[in-house]
């Protein structure tokens, strides 16, 4: 039930205990405004709880050599460039899926990932800079 038609349920079965039936639009007004209220507060609060109750999920690659230096230059990144970056190359997502899933619009998703690889280009060093971090050819994709 949504909360216009629950404000209304609960107008009709509080109808006799009315001290003024004739202000029952404002009653109902009320009602409603609570609800809302109610619901939006109950979204708040499990929210709070949901972030705080939520284990802490590291995902400990299990690489070696290059790849865990990769991996490790990652985790060093801020969580929007992080997750970002995640998304767009390591899950192959287009930067639409990704900024859908992360609650931004395309062109931030985009800010995200060029400013994350030039990060890790700067943390990994000059042996990287020449490696292309950024596969354009999508035909060399296995």
């Amino acid at each position: 039930m949504t909360s216009p038609q629950d404000a209304f349920a609960r107008t009709y079965a509080a109808w006799g205990r009315l001290r003024r039936p004739d202000r029952a639009a404002a009653y109902a007004r009320k009602a409603l405004v609570n609800r809302h209220r109610s619901l939006l507060r109950r979204a708040v609060v499990e929210a709070r709880h949901a972030l705080t109750q939520r284990p802490e999920d590291r995902y400990e690659a299990d690489f070696g050599g290059d790849d865990q230096l990769l991996w490790q230059a990652l985790r060093q990144l801020p969580a929007r460039q992080r997750s970002a970056l995640v998304l767009r190359f390591y899950l192959d997502l287009p930067e639409v899926e990704v900024a859908r899933l992360l609650g931004v619009p395309p062109g931030t998703v985009k800010s995200w990932v060029h400013r994350g690889l030039a990060r890790l280009r700067a943390r990994l060093g000059p042996q990287y800079h020449a490696e292309p971090l950024l596969d354009l050819d999508p035909e060399a994709r296995p």
